[in-house]
């Protein structure tokens, strides 16, 4: 079950690759760059309720520094920082409550998540919020059941 889970979570990664790579075309011009100077610190909070331990949970978190450094670390709730961009079930421990926040100035934030229950009647509910700074920038909450997963892929500014 978890094979199936893995290649839709590697489907989602290539697809936002392969959008970031195509805003690099030859016939873009700079009007579509980020602009760095609306740059800021992003924060991730994705919390579960309900049978939540009874669910293949992946996430994605890679953001794009203002600075054009190859790479920004991503701390979690407890100020460690993470060796990995790419958590699932097998590297990280989720809990209830689980908060990411990277720790530069980042000009876009590349966000890959999903959850599939294994259990049958037994309902798991995802919430995720994510800030820009201070300012909340997305949200979503939805249940998840054996017969019904979540999966998110988005391109935050």
């Amino acid at each position: 079950m978890k094979r199936v889970f893995s290649k839709y979570f590697i489907a989602i990664i290539v697809f936002a690759v392969t959008v970031g790579f195509s805003a690099c075309s030859s016939d873009d011009d700079d009007d579509n760059l980020p602009d760095p100077a609306k740059g800021g610190i992003y924060k991730v909070e994705i919390a579960f309720s309900g049978d939540y331990q009874n669910c293949f949970k992946q996430a994605s978190i890679t953001g794009i520094a203002t600075e054009g450094t190859s790479s920004v670390d991503i701390k979690d709730g407890s100020g460690k920082v993470l060796t990995t961009t790419s958590l699932t079930d097998n590297n990280y421990t989720f809990t209830a409550n689980n908060t990411f926040t990277l720790s530069q100035s980042c000009s876009s934030l590349i966000l890959g998540i999903s959850v599939s229950s294994y259990v049958d009647n037994k309902p798991a509910t995802i919430k995720v919020k994510v800030h820009k700074d201070t300012k909340v920038i997305y949200e979503v909450e939805e249940t998840v059941l054996a017969t019904k997963s979540f999966q998110l892929s988005k391109i935050l500014e």
